[in-house]
């Protein structure tokens, strides 16, 4: 293959990934723009540019998995509630749109309603602050606000 077929073929993959889900083929077409670029310096064989292709794909996977690795890990320690709307509410007061009964009841959060746990007796209308989450962020569990 020529240089300017590894160019094309890096190129491809490389808008591929505009519509593939997750990283995958990023790291394919930087290695056959790579592969593209050896080729354009040195004269290689079809097995010897396949090999290269093959080796710098292995190598630009791991280098992208140590790279997104460090950014997951990041955003993590910056965003700990990201993509984890109950744990976003911590904190927060909340208004009972229903009396507790059985020790749960339906609060209005923002502009939805979530089910909540609680162990006092509340009434509609009552403000409480959310102090947890339960059952793996679909009920939220409330105190009352002393007042």
């Amino acid at each position: 293959m020529t240089y300017v077929e590894w160019s094309v073929l890096g190129t491809l993959l490389l808008l591929l990934e505009l519509f593939v889900p997750g990283v995958y083929l990023l790291w394919f077409g930087i290695a056959g723009l790579i592969v593209g670029g050896i080729t354009y310096a040195f004269e290689l064989s079809l097995f010897w540019q396949w090999a290269c292709f093959a080796g710098l794909s292995v190598v630009t996977t791991i280098v992208g998995f140590y790279i997104y690795k460090k950014v997951i890990k990041r955003s993590k320690s910056e965003y700990p509630h990201l993509n984890d709307l109950a744990s976003q509410y911590l904190g927060k007061t909340v208004e009972l749109i229903a009396d507790v009964v059985n020790g749960e009841t339906k609060v209005k959060v923002a502009d939805s309603v979530w089910i909540a746990s609680c162990k006092e007796d509340l009434k509609v209308g009552d403000i409480a602050r959310v102090v947890g989450v339960a059952k793996n962020g679909v009920i939220l569990i409330i105190q009352s606000i002393k007042k």
